[in-house]
């Protein structure tokens, strides 16, 4: 039956608490990993010590830890200060009670060096035992006298306290483990424990009774330790050897950190994260933290001693919320900056060793942080078409253009550089960037913090490396193209070896071409734009009017058929140069293109058999050595790009002949007696010569 009585404010209450569920919240939920009770006892077993010296009693401070497999018993104890009964029950039986912030309220102003060596903080440290224990005994004598003092508790809310049997002031402290925990009784994974959460303790920890400490006690930051000492601890804490490191050592109102930065290598050892700092507090370890480095760290590691951190209850983590979290992040984002710096400027050979087992990790960093962007922008090489080059290295090879502006040319990700583009770019010395996504974002960034200074991808980006051609000679040729149904400009550009590249609408950006396209190339860009207004796969021409070929075509005033075919061929030909994915209809366009020079070629064949002659063909690329017919000129070592097309496009249509004839190979208007007469021969004398199509023939069969 539910209280009927009025409530009064005037009535007092007191917290029930479940102590033995309280126990097992705080216990089992407290702390992540079990093993924090290996920690919180050997800390308990520091703050003893540091206890009873601050007292002024001299001694030797010990802690020894001991595993007794057979009872099952892990042992904890030291020679410290120990404990009255009174203590006993005002702190080690009571939650939060802190026997030592007591004492470091004290010793902040009577001994100010021993309160900073005391670690404990909160006063429940000593329940992480109940984590792993399902009994705890604890005997312990102090240094004012008194009588020795046991005190039993099995994680309930009742403990049995009495007279023990102590006689060396001190504190013992034995876990009955739990059957889950027996592995704390294995030497290697007690020992392991130890060097983990106490490396740095000052006091020697045994084990097992054995002879040396299993702790360093000191890290070298403790002792102004020298460069090749922290690369040892290094070593002996992660198993690496550091690429490099950058002690730490900071003390100010806000802030005190010791410790050391450092950058793994990228081996199979390296098994913790990167951008990883390992985090003591009074030389205590807390924990990993991946959030106090700045985010653009992510290729720095390092372990930190910062006493100024505001601890979470569990001692496992610091409050980032905190100004303490704040100030160690400000300061740390400076340091590694500087780090970075002092290798870029005096430790070139390892900063560049860094530069290529971490390239992508600083990239990002880069990226990421206007401020280390600043720093290290100028040093960090990119993979191109030349070599790795830094930025200032590769804007010493692209010329200006109009109004002192200089681009960067790239290509992005994967997709490989495209023929006639790397020839105009390799003719020009212009390097290109092969540019992955980080890299892509960091030359943006870099282009858009620069002052004349634009960004473009290599297939827009040769519109800039070409010049609009003047001269009516072009304007009739871009008007034959026309009829042709093919979209042509004359330009000129390097190398004048090339006779033409095509070119889509689709991989121009208009904006940035209208903005930064030399007026003379508007034209160019207005026959883009033409280009577009077609089909989505239609191509467009630029002939390159430095070519001696289209040279010769753009003063051939002879068979119109002859003249059409030829141009069709030199826009097939750049087609496959630019490596066009062909549709259907530009297939057919270079098939037809291909029957149609064989059909001029056998027309041609068949006209001089009638009148008796032998055909006059000028010396072209496709003429190789034949061995019965010694008199025909040796073929070049090197064939030209237009002879790779011919050998391309007989691969591409198998029974097929070649589609492309240069002007050279066209026949002229000579005869043959013509041409003999030229060189001083008599027609009588002059050698049989096997045509053009008998030697196509020949090497088909072949």
């Amino acid at each position: 039956m539910a209280d009927s009585r009025p409530l009064s404010l005037t009535e007092a209450g007191t917290f029930q608490i479940d102590f033995q569920s309280l126990i097992r919240v705080l216990g089992e939920n407290l702390y992540a990993n079990p093993k924090a009770a290996v920690r919180e006892l050997i800390q308990n077993a520091s703050d003893s010590c540091v206890r009873r010296r601050a007292a002024g009693h001299p001694f030797e401070p010990v802690i020894q830890v001991t595993a007794q497999k057979d009872e099952r018993l892990l042992v904890f104890e030291d020679n410290g200060a120990g404990m009255a009964r009174n203590e006993v029950v005002q702190y080690l039986a009571s939650i939060g009670g802190g026997l030592t912030r007591k004492v470091r309220e004290r010793l902040s102003t009577e001994n100010p060096d021993a309160a900073r060596m005391l670690i404990g903080q909160f006063g429940i440290g000593f329940l992480s035992a109940f984590v792993v224990a399902e009994r705890v005994v604890v005997d312990t004598l102090s240094i004012e006298g008194g009588l020795p003092v046991r005190w039993v508790c099995e994680g309930t809310a009742e403990y049995q306290i009495g007279q023990g049997d102590r006689r060396e002031p001190g504190t013992r402290v034995t876990l009955h483990l739990k059957r889950a925990h027996f592995d704390l009784l294995e030497e290697e994974t007690l020992r392991n424990a130890i060097v983990r959460y106490a490396d740095f303790i000052a006091l020697p920890i045994y084990l097992n009774g054995g002879p040396n400490p299993v702790n360093r006690m000191n890290a070298p930051w403790h002792l102004e330790g020298t460069e090749s000492e922290y690369a040892a601890y290094i070593k002996h804490r992660y198993g690496v050897t550091p690429l490099a490191l950058e002690p730490l050592n900071a003390e100010r109102e806000d802030l005190e950190v010791h410790g050391v930065l450092f950058i793994p290598p990228r081996t199979a050892d390296w098994k913790h994260r990167l951008r990883s700092i390992d985090i003591f507090h009074r030389r205590m370890f807390v924990g990993e933290d991946l959030n106090v480095l700045p985010e653009w760290a992510g290729f720095v590691s390092g372990v930190l001693d910062c006493p100024t951190l505001d601890l979470v209850a569990s001692r496992e983590s610091a409050i980032n919320e905190r100004p303490s979290y704040k100030a160690l992040q400000d300061y740390l984002g400076q340091a590694v900056t500087a780090f970075i710096r002092r290798l870029a400027e005096q430790e070139r050979p390892t900063f560049l060793e860094v530069i290529r087992q971490h390239d992508w990790s600083v990239k990002l960093g880069a990226v990421r942080n206007d401020f280390f962007f600043d720093q290290v922008k100028d040093l960090l090489p990119i993979p191109s078409d030349m070599g790795p080059l830094t930025l200032p290295k590769y804007l010493e090879r692209v010329p200006e253009r109009l109004g002192g502006i200089k681009t960067i040319y790239y290509v992005p990700g994967e997709q490989p550089l495209g023929q006639q583009q790397s020839t105009i770019f390799r003719a020009r010395g212009v390097p290109v960037f092969q540019a992955d996504l980080v890299d892509e974002q960091f030359l943006k960034k870099y282009a858009e913090k620069s002052t004349n200074l634009s960004l473009r991808q290599m297939v827009s980006g040769v519109v800039e490396l070409v010049e609009y051609a003047e001269g009516a000679q072009w304007r009739a040729l871009e008007a034959r193209y026309q009829d042709l149904g093919i979209v042509a400009r004359g330009v000129c550009f390097y190398p004048p070896e090339m006779p033409a590249l095509a070119v889509r609408q689709v991989d121009y950006d208009q904006e940035r071409l209208i903005e930064q396209i030399v007026d003379g190339s508007r034209t160019l860009f207005d026959f883009m734009s033409r280009v577009g207004k077609e089909k989505s796969d239609a191509y467009g021409l630029c002939f390159n009017v430095d070519n001696p070929i289209i040279q010769r075509l753009a003063a051939y005033e002879g068979d119109s058929t002859v003249l059409d075919t030829a141009l069709r061929a030199i826009y097939s030909s750049a087609l496959l140069a630019a490596g066009v994915e062909l549709t259907p209809e530009l297939s057919e366009l270079v098939a037809r293109s291909e029957m149609r020079i064989i059909e001029l070629l056998l027309e041609q064949e068949a006209r001089l058999q009638a009148e008796g002659k032998a055909a006059p063909y000028a010396s072209s690329a496709f003429n190789e050595p034949v061995v019965e017919e010694p008199e025909l000129a040796p073929e070049p070592s090197e064939p030209s790009d237009w002879s790779k097309q011919f050998d391309l496009l007989r691969e591409e249509w198998p029974g097929n002949e070649p589609e492309t004839v240069t002007p050279e190979a066209m026949p002229d208007e000579s005869s043959g007696e013509e041409d003999a007469a030229r060189k001083g021969a008599s027609p009588d004398k002059l050698p049989d010569r096997v045509s053009f199509f008998q030697r196509l023939l020949r090497r088909l069969r072949k």
